[in-house]
């Protein structure tokens, strides 16, 4: 009840101060994602109403002085169909974040996607589905107590986010961060390139490299992801995701496969097409497939549509 009450009231402030350029301006923002379908989980199915990731939010910057300015943002994960989970769940922190923002770049603190994740861009062509990058790979993670730098563009091509995370681990007297995550990026001409790595992660360390190419209506993407376990390596494990889409008029055309040892060498294949209304809007069809060596069988054919404002 107290995070709707704050919801309503950040909304509130946000039409207070819209009309007064001398403010603050926040921006109210997020999305809705919904789908209905089938779901067989080990040959027990079931058709369900599912939101995928809907999200509010708000978020704006104050000129401080010329040259810089503070930013924030307040995000909150919304599940707007499930009545089965506990009403706590229903209301969840995403990315929230204060931070200074001028020519040198940005600097912010509190809860936000590593740089790992980050590094991730729009490879992903399922993004919140049941087969979404992060049922393969372990750098998925929104990290809390982040303290963050991200640069601006360098030479119109290059760009790195580098982050310190303190009190993420479990040891104590070991200095100002546990865990460090970096990334460094490249994107020109339609192509896409990062390579990111997470030092200290309890007892392990992750690097992953991206690719994704754009031309004319193609775009062809790879990530892979390997996981080295701080002991004696004997246990590193690794995964491979690679995609395609064609878009064609207002229909885009995609696939997905992905093979992780990370996750007890869970294999995942999707289909899909999107119909594009604009870039608020489109319904989208996936037929999913997944299996892993532990005999679990996941498949999932549903129908969806996402809203942006």
């Amino acid at each position: 009840m107290k995070k709707i009450v704050l919801l309503i009231m950040l909304a509130c402030l946000s039409m207070a101060f819209a009309g007064d350029k001398k403010k603050l301006v926040p921006k109210v923002y997020g999305r809705i994602n919904l789908s209905y379908g089938m779901e067989d989980i080990n040959d027990a199915d079931a058709w369900k109403l599912k939101s995928h990731s809907s999200r509010f939010g708000i978020k704006g910057s104050y000129d401080l002085t010329d040259t810089l300015k503070a930013v924030y943002k307040m995000e909150w994960g919304v599940d707007v169909a499930d009545v089965s989970k506990a009403s706590q769940d229903h209301i969840k922190s995403r990315n929230q974040f204060v931070g200074l923002a001028g020519n040198f770049g940005t600097i912010m603190a509190g809860r936000h996607d590593t740089p790992t994740k980050m590094a991730q861009g729009k490879m992903d062509l399922f993004n919140d589905a049941e087969t979404d990058i992060k049922t393969l790979t372990a750098g998925e993670i929104r990290a809390n107590n982040v303290l963050a730098y991200a640069s601006p563009k360098l030479g119109g091509s290059f760009s790195f986010v580098a982050a310190v995370i303190p009190g993420e681990g479990s040891d104590l007297g070991d200095g100002p961060a546990d865990v460090i995550s970096a990334n460094i990026t490249y994107n020109k001409d339609g192509l896409y390139a990062a390579v990111a790595r997470d030092q200290d992660l309890g007892e392990i360390d992750i690097t992953r490299l991206v690719l994704l190419y754009k031309v004319n209506q193609w775009q062809v993407g790879g990530l892979y992801e390997l996981v080295t376990h701080d002991e004696d390596g004997s246990d590193d494990h690794n995964a491979f995701i690679f995609n395609a889409a064609f878009k064609t008029g207002n229909t885009r055309w995609k696939v997905q496969y992905g093979d992780s040892e990370i996750k007890n060498n869970l294999d995942s294949l999707t289909v899909g097409v999107d119909y594009i209304f604009n870039k608020k809007a489109f319904l989208y069809a996936y037929y999913a497939t997944m299996e892993d060596d532990l005999d679990n069988e996941k498949d999932y054919i549903k129908f969806g549509g996402l809203f942006k404002f």
